[in-house]
């Protein structure tokens, strides 16, 4: 019998394995982001009191070289769609790493209903840490902050900022986070209301109702039906038009060279197929940075963090999406709208890597961001979001993916028979192409950070 002063064996506790030990990190990584969103979500309303701008609505659009192309329609069209109703437009237009787009300048003013105002953020000296802006070129006095004020006669508001070329600037990442932490944020600390809503694009963006896709109608009224279908669901956070990945071509507008999407031309078959599947399956519920509409509130505090935290990122919308999804904000994707996203044509070759086709190169880097979310949060958080496996599940549950094809495609059981068997050839080549992300995989934080491509 052991007595009562007898010195008890210390109790051993078991030892996580270090597989237990990683995904407690990856947890707990997710959760600090999570609460960091939580918490500036709940600070832009309390100083807002609660009560955005709902006259108005924002736009935010990263732009680097070879946006030129783009910009000079897709702005013009966004502004025109938006003056279809009665609400003003804030455009914020962020013109990465030194570059400029005169063209769009002078299409911009000739539009009599916009007030163009140019800022100017100073040069970056960190991956991380936004740059002050000042609306002077000399960036001189005091930092510049967003007001209410609105013309009368000019009621849509533009906003070019131009961004220094800089040893840390290069990336859409690094332009997002200067756009939201020393424009947005720092406007809302000092008083400014932002509009209620607020769009994510891309340079090559167009917003479309799925009836002119479908019959390949000039752009109407995409963008304020995406609008309305926000506003008739107020429980809805954010949501997205449906992702349309396309072939571009140049095409002369009003004496105007600019790139055009060809819609119904035939896309590489790997970038057809998640075209297929985006909101359909597992690893596709991302909400594309280039077709979003969501609270201001939201979008703002979920874009500032991930583009505050992690510099490297260069798919920030899944990264957005996944900590959303953890946050719990409600999003969805928006069945009646369609957006276009440019990809290259099968037969290019990659600008910088003549040994890689330019589709290849393209699926190497979303798989590289899809492995290195996977390795920050881990797979059973990011699952539903992405993955950089090849989606063979889809095979076992064909019927949402025949589905979607013969929505939004045609009903040529010859030309989908042939796209599939594409398909298989693509499939097959994407272990090489996972293998050249594994070896390339997106460093998001850090001094090895790179967001540019």
């Amino acid at each position: 019998m052991t007595s009562l002063t007898e010195k008890q064996p210390p109790q051993i506790r078991p030892q996580k394995s270090p597989q237990a030990e990683i995904r407690a990190a990856q947890d707990q990584r997710l959760q600090s982001d999570v609460e960091a969103v939580k918490e500036r979500h709940q600070w832009i309303l309390e100083k807002c009191d609660r009560q955005l701008d709902n006259q108005r609505v924002m736009a935010v659009v990263a732009a680097g070289k070879g946006a030129e192309q783009y910009l000079p329609y897709t702005l013009p069209n966004l502004i025109n769609q938006i003056s279809a109703s009665a609400m003003g437009l804030d455009l914020f237009i962020g013109l990465n790493n030194g570059f400029e787009c005169p063209v769009l300048i002078d299409c911009l003013q000739k539009i009599e209903t916009i007030q163009v105002i140019h800022l100017y953020l100073k040069e970056r000296f960190s991956i991380d840490q936004a740059a002050p802006i000042y609306d002077n070129s000399k960036r001189t006095g005091n930092e510049y902050r967003l007001s209410q004020t609105v013309l009368p006669e000019r009621h849509h508001r533009v906003f070019v900022i131009h961004q220094p070329a800089s040893l840390y600037a290069a990336g859409k990442i690094r332009m997002l986070n200067d756009i939201y932490q020393s424009l947005i944020l720092k406007s809302i600390a000092q008083g400014w209301k932002p509009p209620a809503y607020i769009i994510r694009m891309d340079a090559e963006t167009i917003f479309l109702s799925l009836d002119e896709y479908l019959n390949e109608k000039s752009p109407t009224n995409g963008v304020l039906s995406c609008l309305d279908h926000l506003k008739n669901n107020p429980d809805l956070d954010f949501h997205s038009a449906i992702e349309r990945f396309v072939l571009y071509q140049t095409k002369m507008i009003d004496g105007l060279s600019v790139m055009l999407p060809a819609l119904k031309a035939d896309v590489p078959p790997l970038q057809w197929f998640i075209s297929l599947t985006h909101g359909n399956y597992k690893g596709f519920y991302w909400n594309p940075g280039g077709g979003t509409f969501g609270k201001s509130e939201v979008l703002i505090s979920l874009i500032s963090v991930i583009a505050q935290r992690y510099p490297g990122a260069r798919i920030e919308d899944t990264h957005s999406s996944i900590v959303a999804y953890h946050a719990g904000f409600k999003r969805g994707i928006f069945k009646a709208a369609v957006f276009t996203n440019r990809v290259p044509n099968s037969d290019d070759i990659a600008a910088d890597n003549p040994a890689m086709k330019a589709w290849e190169q393209q699926m190497m880097r979303w798989t590289a961001g899809s492995l290195a979310l996977e390795e920050n949060y881990g797979k059973h958080n990011v699952w539903l979001m992405t993955d950089s496996s090849f989606p063979w599940n889809v095979l076992l549950f064909p019927y949402s993916f025949f589905k979607s094809y013969f929505t939004l495609e045609d009903k040529n059981l010859w030309r989908l028979a042939t796209r599939l068997k594409d398909l298989v050839i693509a499939a097959l080549a994407f272990d090489d192409i996972k293998a050249q992300a594994i070896a390339n995989r997106d460093v998001l934080q850090g001094e090895q950070a790179k967001a540019s491509w």
